[in-house]
């Protein structure tokens, strides 16, 4: 596990990797994190490693309890709009974007 999504993307495994499993996987992953009432708020290919052809999320500098002001914010190019407080709608919107990443990767 030394590789992020980002620059696993751009290795020859990336193309045989099943985005499908590993998106579902991601998915349940932060549903868990939003059953205990958190989110992470930075949720993107830097904060993602490749683990055996599964993700594992990092950084949790971001992460904070749902309505809790944030310290930070979370990385450019992955949030819909500037915000200062931690919600679960903040993570929807970077696992939308990261599935249409995953399928075209900038």
């Amino acid at each position: 596990m030394d590789q992020t999504l980002q620059q696993y993307s751009s290795t020859p495994e990336f193309e045989k990797l099943d985005k499908p499993k590993f998106l579902e996987a991601l998915q349940s992953a932060v549903a868990y994190i939003h059953s205990l009432d958190l989110a992470h708020n930075d949720i993107n290919p830097h904060n993602i490693m490749v683990k055996d052809g599964m993700p594992v999320l990092t950084d949790f500098g971001s992460c904070q309890p749902v309505g809790q002001r944030l310290q930070s914010l979370g990385t450019e190019g992955w949030y819909e709009e500037l915000f200062f407080t931690s919600e679960k709608k903040h993570d929807t919107y970077s696992l939308n974007k990261l599935r249409e990443w995953i399928y075209n990767p900038e």
